[in-house]
């Protein structure tokens, strides 16, 4: 071989090299860089999703008492119901969904899962003066829940029976429960009678509890029962480990 066609094959190789250094190399490096992205972005999700695995779920369900179908803001103009049409807006609307006209049935087959006339709900309600209430054989949505290890708190009404301590709230699922067993009470005295609220019975006395104690005394009585309400789910969620799954 010749100087010159040395020369030439050196310039061929060195013109490959140059046309690989300046546009294949650039290109491997930067598909590397892309599979490196993606690898990490995959890991990433990957332990976001196992991170919202691990993170505890808490639920909070409200249950109005009574309430009627044009009694809310989003089917009646008219009303002013800021905050439930503003979780209604944001969640789903069930406006075919039927459930009982009055409490205790409601209660009932919510807690239960049946038809309230196959646990003991067909009289109407319960009545404070009558050894009645959702039959103890049933384990109620709270035990269930309590199985699963969530923390349960009730806040409100139970009017499911309180004849005996088995049938109370703290004896059927709830960890902690603050309110009244009976069909109601009166907004500032939290008393009631067999009858119902202000209805002048053989019995009358305070209809409203912290766990089994009856609550009353200075910063209870004479508040309105729903300002107590509200206290008390606040400071149950605040008290709560966040870390433990919990029911309110």
């Amino acid at each position: 071989m010749t100087v010159d066609q040395e020369r030439g094959t050196s310039e061929k190789k060195d013109s490959r090299l140059r046309t690989f250094l300046t546009c294949v190399l650039p290109m491997v490096i930067l598909l590397a860089c892309v599979v490196c992205l993606l690898i990490l972005l995959l890991v990433v999700t990957f332990e976001d999703d196992n991170e919202a695995k691990k993170r505890p779920t808490h639920i909070i369900y409200m249950m109005p008492d009574d309430l009627g179908y044009n009694d809310v803001g989003w089917h009646d103009d008219t009303l002013k119901t800021p905050h439930l049409t503003k979780l209604a807006e944001s969640g789903v609307k069930l406006d075919n969904f039927y459930t009982m006209s009055v409490c205790s049935p409601s209660r009932a087959a919510l807690m239960t899962g049946r038809y309230s006339s196959n646990v003991g709900g067909q009289h109407f309600t319960y009545l404070g003066d009558r050894p009645h209430g959702v039959p103890t054989y049933y384990e109620l949505l709270p035990q269930k829940l309590q199985e699963l290890g969530y923390s349960t708190y009730g806040v409100g009404k139970w009017h499911l029976g309180f004849c005996n301590s088995s049938y109370l709230p703290t004896n059927r699922g709830f960890d902690h429960f603050y309110g009244f067993f009976n069909g109601g009470t009166l907004f500032y005295e939290h008393t009631n009678s067999e009858k119902g609220p202000g209805i002048p019975g053989k019995f009358l006395g305070i209809d409203l509890h912290d766990d089994e104690t009856p609550a009353h005394g200075p910063g209870i009585d004479g508040v309105y029962t729903s300002e107590l309400f509200q206290d008390k789910t606040i400071e149950y969620i605040r008290n709560h480990d966040p870390d433990r799954k919990s029911v309110v």
